[in-house]
């Protein structure tokens, strides 16, 4: 939960506006960009289950979660991991996040993978990529899996919206170039509501940590090639995350391990 402090902002850009937007002063443009970035409150608190359907989902590691459905009906679907489990579990992010719902697939059963990511496309619709398939780090895959998923809400909104059903299904795909590189601990990012920008990972195989970039056309399910890219590249690496800065047309990556170390770099 973020609260900010919106009336002190506004208060600066009008009382300053002037110094602080002028296009050759970088230095006040920086502070004024700093300044409202700042988060004054960040609070955690556990999530309850309270008026749930289904019950929490179990102790778990290695999962999957992202957030799906419309704008009114928004939850966090949350599957996968070191658990015998192959439910989907929904948390609604609207009102005091107090109930987990839970669905069991209706169709498809997805192989049983671990260090894989889940990316929404759209509003209903999530993409499984990769993961290892066997312990000790081993046995990556490159499968494709999309989770559907179909949720209820109430007329007037006087209750919070339901998971309703699930269904997996394999996708196969085409490549243009190379086809997707079985990896794991990799980042999955959706750009322009279409391509899938795959980044880094483990192989499993002696190759150790990647950092091979590759996009996924998800209108066509075929393999593209990379733009060519210029200037610093990073360094192979896993367990790195991956935002999109949509503002300023770019993705910022921070971090991560090379299978020797901790990176810190971005």
């Amino acid at each position: 939960k973020v609260l900010g402090d919106i009336s002190s902002r506004n208060l600066l850009l009008n009382n300053n506006q002037k110094r602080f937007l002028g296009k050759d002063d970088w230095k006040t443009e920086f502070l004024l960009q700093s300044y409202c970035s700042k988060l004054p409150l960040v609070r955690w608190y556990p999530v309850l289950n309270e008026s749930g359907k289904g019950g929490p989902p179990p102790a778990r590691e290695g999962h999957i979660s992202c957030v799906l459905g419309p704008a009114d009906a928004r939850m966090m679907i949350l599957t996968g991991g070191f658990v015998g489990d192959d439910k989907i579990y929904g948390l609604p992010s609207h009102g005091d996040c107090s109930g987990w719902c839970s669905v069991s697939p209706t169709m498809g059963k997805p192989t049983f993978a671990y260090g894989c990511t889940l990316t929404p496309i759209d509003d209903y619709r999530a993409i499984r990529y990769g993961g290892f398939q066997s312990g000790g780090y081993r046995n990556s895959t490159n499968e494709i899996w999309m989770l559907t998923i179909r949720i209820s809400k109430s007329s007037n909104g006087s209750s919070p919206p339901i998971l309703e059903s699930a269904e997996w299904k394999l996708i196969p795909t085409t490549c243009s170039i190379q086809c997707g590189i079985s990896r794991a601990y990799h980042t999955a990012t959706l750009l322009y509501n279409r391509f899938l920008l795959v980044l880094g990972g483990m192989s499993g195989t002696e190759e150790g940590s990647i950092f091979k970039q590759q996009i996924l056309d998800t209108k066509a399910w075929n393999w593209i090639s990379v733009p060519g890219c210029n200037g610093f590249f990073p360094s192979d690496r896993h367990g790195h995350s991956v935002v999109v800065d949509d503002e300023r047309n770019r993705i910022v990556l921070f971090g991560g391990a090379s299978g020797k170390d901790i990176l810190r770099d971005g």
